[in-house]
C-alpha cells in the first residue's frame, strides 16, 4: 500500500509539472488526475488494493500510466528543452516576416502546429526535422542579408575609389578609407544575427559621408579662397562636410506624391534643401 501511495504521489508530481509548462495537454491531465484520485481514495492494505472491486481502478491507472504518464514524464525530462529551444528559434525567425522564404514559413507554421497538439508528448520525433528546416531557412536568410550588406559596402568602395576626392587625398588617407571598408566587410562576414546585419547595412550612407569627409580633410593644400568656409583652429579652413543626397531626401516632409502639384512641391523642397546644404559649405554626393 505504501508503494502504491508513493507511486501515486510521484505521478501527481509529474502532472503538476506538466501544468506549469506552456504546452496544452488537453483533458488528459484531468483524466489522469481523476484516476490517481480514485486509487488514493481506495481502502488501505495490500490485500484491499487487490480486491476485485478496485481492480478496475488499477486497470485504468495501468493503462493511463503506459499511454500517458510515462510518455509525459519522458517528454518533460528528456525532450521539453529541445522543443522549447526549437520554438524560440522559430519565433526569432518569424520576426522577419516574408523574407524567410516559403519553406521557412511552412516550417515555422508546422512547428507551431505541432507544439499546440495536446499529444505532443507522443510526437517528439517530429520536432527535430522541423527544427532543421527552421535552421536551414535562417542560414539562407542570413546569407541573403549578408550578401546584400556586402554589396552595399562594395558599392561604397567603388564610389570612393572612383572619386576625385580619393585621387586627390594623400596615400595614408586613401589606405585608411579602404581599411575602414575592409573592416566593415569583415565584421559583416562574421555576423550570424540577421538583425545585426540589417542594422550594419543601414550605416552605408553614414560611412560613405564619413570617408569622403576624411579624404577631403586630408588634402595637403586647402583652398582658402572659398569665403564660405569657416575658419578652423589654427587659421586653416575647416573641410566641408559630405552630405548624401539620399539623406536629404529622407528628411523631406513630403512622403506621398500623387499629383503633378505634389511633384512640383517635392522638387521645390528638395531644391531648397540642396541650396541650404551647399550654402553651409557642404558637399552633396548622390
Amino acid at each position: 500500500a505504501v508503494a502504491v501511495d508513493n507511486a501515486v504521489q510521484g505521478w501527481r508530481a509529474v502532472l503538476d509539472r506538466a501544468r506549469r509548462t506552456p504546452f496544452d495537454f488537453g483533458g488528459e491531465i484531468d483524466e489522469a488526475e481523476a484516476a490517481l484520485e480514485a486509487v488514493g481514495a481506495g481502502p488501505l492494505g495490500a490485500e484491499a488494493y487487490l480486491a476485485p472491486r478496485v481492480q478496475a481502478v488499477f486497470d485504468d491507472v495501468v493503462e493511463i500510466r503506459s499511454d500517458f504518464l510515462e510518455p509525459l514524464q519522458e517528454f518533460l525530462t528528456r525532450h521539453m528543452p529541445a522543443v522549447e529551444d526549437a520554438v524560440r528559434a522559430a519565433d526569432s525567425l518569424a520576426a522577419y516576416g516574408d523574407g524567410v522564404g516559403e519553406d521557412g514559413r511552412r516550417a515555422i507554421e508546422g512547428l507551431r502546429a505541432l507544439v499546440s497538439d495536446e499529444h505532443l508528448y507522443n510526437r517528439t520525433n517530429e520536432v527535430a526535422p522541423l527544427r532543421e528546416r527552421v535552421d536551414r531557412a535562417r542560414r539562407v536568410f542570413v546569407e541573403e542579408r549578408r550578401s546584400e550588406a556586402l554589396r552595399a559596402f562594395e558599392g561604397v568602395r567603388a564610389e570612393v575609389t572612383a572619386s576625385d576626392e580619393f585621387r586627390q587625398a594623400d596615400p595614408t588617407a586613401r589606405e585608411a578609407a579602404l581599411s575602414r571598408i575592409d573592416a566593415k566587410c569583415a565584421s559583416i562576414r562574421g555576423m550570424t544575427d540577421p538583425g545585426a546585419i540589417v542594422l550594419a547595412a543601414q550605416n552605408v550612407d553614414t560611412l560613405s559621408a564619413e570617408l569622403f569627409a576624411r579624404l577631403i580633410a586630408s588634402r595637403e593644400q586647402v583652398d582658402e579662397g572659398h569665403g564660405h568656409l569657416d575658419e578652423a583652429p589654427g587659421g586653416r579652413a575647416a573641410p566641408p562636410q559630405v552630405v548624401q543626397l539620399s539623406a536629404l531626401a529622407r528628411d523631406l516632409c513630403r512622403t506621398t506624391i500623387r499629383t503633378p502639384d505634389d511633384v512640383d512641391a517635392y522638387v521645390e523642397e528638395l531644391r531648397s534643401a540642396l541650396h541650404s546644404a551647399v550654402s553651409n559649405g557642404n558637399i552633396i554626393r548622390r
